[in-house]
């Protein structure tokens, strides 16, 4: 298959049909180009960083994309066959073919011209196109950083119910019986028990209940102790910007059937009618006109006898000779014909 570079070629004048000339440019990134540029920016930080759930640390974002499309590259395909000739053409390796023969009431005889050689001053074709589209693209990544920070656990220790003892006689003889009724003295009588119970604290087993001897006097209550687990925060995401990077992309168009025109030469070689030319001829030679001269070839016929009565051009002939063409019954007087 011939390949005709018709942006290069000087020797060709290209007329086009409306497909021709509005070639594929730039489209926006395929997919493909779309997730090699989202690559480029992940390839930007540490993949393998997590957070305490095993979250990434990082996430990336491709922004500020910007298209800038190069002139398209044309490859074309000539059509095989599809050459057809343009002008009037011309001919050469001339002969007769068939011949000779009459035409009508003519006094000459004729015969077929052929070539070997057709040749057009011009032509058109078919031809394909392959247009090749260089995109580059300059991108920005958006980088975006998830912070996080620990609360340790915290323990906060709680106590018995607060108090003191004091002495006091529950009746049972000891202690300060004031007329029988009951008084509670921290300092009297002597049960100094109640003193060491105020001095031991709260490790005591009994504390905060009453003794035999001792009232325990309650100026709050037990607190139990808590636990709080420890937790995790997030904090505001960290985002920077890397500008600068790049990537391409090549869109290919096809156009098939499109229609070409060249100012170059067709050259067709075959078998090809000219036309009906003659190729016997008995002019006069010399005196008045019409006076029979002598049978003479010409337009390159050399087939044929000018002796009679054997094919060719001569008299006995020229009254056997078939018809190409004409009326048969159109006879002229023949005065030119060489004895007849």
């Amino acid at each position: 298959m011939k390949m005709i570079k018709l942006l290069v070629s000087a020797s060709l004048v290209v007329a086009t049909s409306p497909a021709f000339v509005t070639p594929a440019y730039a489209v926006p990134a395929n997919s493909t180009t779309e997730t090699r540029m989202a690559n480029t920016c992940a390839a930007l930080v540490d993949a393998t960083a997590k957070l305490h759930d095993g979250t990434p640390v990082y996430s990336t974002t491709v922004l500020n994309v910007v298209e800038s499309e190069q002139a398209p590259v044309n490859t074309d395909t000539e059509v095989p066959g599809s050459r057809v000739g343009t002008g009037t053409p011309t001919y050469s390796g001339l002969s007769i073919g068939a011949g000779p023969y009459r035409i009508g009431g003519s006094v000459n005889m004729f015969g077929d011209q052929v070539a070997t050689t057709k040749t057009y001053p011009g032509y058109t074709y078919k031809f394909d196109r392959v247009s090749s589209v260089t995109t580059n693209y300059t991108f920005g990544c958006e980088i975006t950083q998830a912070t996080e920070h620990f609360v340790p656990p915290v323990d906060i220790p709680g106590h018995k119910v607060q108090g003191f003892y004091v002495n006091c006689d529950f009746g049972h003889g000891n202690g300060n019986d004031n007329g029988g009724e009951t008084v509670c003295d921290a300092n009297s009588g002597s049960q100094q028990s109640c003193a060491a119970h105020n001095a031991t604290g709260d490790s005591l087993p009994f504390w905060g209940e009453d003794t035999e001897q001792c009232k325990f006097i309650k100026t709050g209550d037990a607190v139990d102790a808590v636990h709080i687990d420890g937790y995790w925060v997030d904090d505001a995401d960290i985002v920077t910007t890397v500008p600068g990077k790049t990537d391409s992309q090549i869109d290919i168009t096809n156009s098939y059937g499109l229609d070409g025109v060249s100012n170059l030469p067709l050259v067709l070689t075959g078998n090809w009618f000219v036309g009906q030319v003659v190729i016997c001829i008995s002019p006069s030679t010399g005196g008045q006109k019409g006076v029979p001269g002598a049978w003479r070839t010409q337009n390159g016929y050399g087939g044929g006898s000018l002796v009679g009565p054997a094919k060719g051009c001569n008299t006995p002939y020229f009254k056997i000779a078939p018809w190409g063409g004409g009326s048969q019954d159109s006879n002229g007087t023949y005065i030119s014909v060489p004895g007849y």
